[in-house]
């Protein structure tokens, strides 16, 4: 199955599968400057006229990007667990991975802006691995389609411009993760506004810095729309929350995988950390 649009040229190759780049993608790079707009690692829908070639013009409300990788199994792989692997292949990268003839609604990237993380090429291998074993070990009991939907749900989220915005996206990946982690490892809360503090004292993953604040403004925000003390898109700013949301949820992403929690840093980092395993 072929997919992109990512920008490099290595090859991987795990025990189930051989990832390769096709020929031609410094071309295709070109190709993209030509017809969007790249700025700050982002690929930005490309521009319509509105009136045939005559002002106005506006963003595409859907567009595609070239392939630039042929994925390939050495084990039986239906479609699901190919659309599966490309999607956690992107999140890895820290991009948004489409098959072929799939698109895309906003802008983009084409190097690796959604994650928190830099992976070295064996670790990249070694988690489509388990990847795949997680796969099958839970495409038949719901828990597949929840971490599918989280996992698209972020990188998507990731893609807005505005803080409220992704904390809205990132909250509810936070909420998914809690009922996938429900499912597999039987942890409870006391109730939804301590389901983040739950998941943190059970993976030993760092406490936010709005941890203590965090069940006032998830009740301002989906029942009293509030953010930031303001009607939502009044204030943009909340202390960069979705941030450390975000933080968190990637770090869920590979616990739920078996990710040893040592590997991971002891605070929640602005920079990039390497992640290796």
């Amino acid at each position: 199955m072929r997919f992109g649009f990512l920008y490099e040229n290595f090859t991987y190759n795990t025990e189930y599968m051989t990832i390769t780049p096709l020929k031609g993608i410094e071309e295709e790079f070109e190709i993209l400057k030509e017809e969007t707009t790249l700025q700050d690692g982002w690929i930005y829908p490309p521009i319509e006229s509105v009136d045939y070639g005559k002002k106005p013009v506006r963003n595409v409300l859907w567009y595609s990007l070239p392939c630039s990788h042929e994925i390939n199994f050495s084990c039986k792989a239906n479609k699901e667990l190919k659309e599966f692997i490309i999607l956690f292949f992107g999140f890895l990268k820290g991009v948004i991975l489409r098959p072929e003839k799939w698109g895309h609604y906003y802008r983009t990237p084409y190097r690796s802006l959604l994650v928190g993380f830099h992976a070295p090429k064996g670790t990249i291998e070694e988690l489509l691995d388990a990847a795949v074993n997680f796969y099958n070990e839970n495409r038949k009991n719901g828990v597949l389609t929840k971490y599918y939907a989280a996992l698209h749900w972020y990188l998507f989220s990731q893609t807005y411009y505005h803080e409220f915005e992704k904390f809205d996206g990132q909250y509810k990946v936070l909420d998914s993760c809690y009922r996938i982690c429900k499912k597999i490892f039987d942890i409870n809360s006391k109730g939804h506004s301590d389901r983040m503090e739950t998941l943190c004292e059970y993976f030993d993953i760092p406490k936010p810095s709005f941890a203590s604040k965090i069940p006032k403004i998830r009740n301002d925000f989906f029942h009293e729309s509030l953010f930031a003390g303001a009607p939502i898109g009044f204030n943009p700013s909340q202390d960069n929350i979705s941030m450390e949301l975000s933080r968190i949820n990637e770090r869920l992403f590979l616990l739920i995988l078996g990710v040893d929690k040592n590997k991971f840093p002891h605070e929640l980092l602005k920079f990039k950390y390497r992640l290796k395993i």
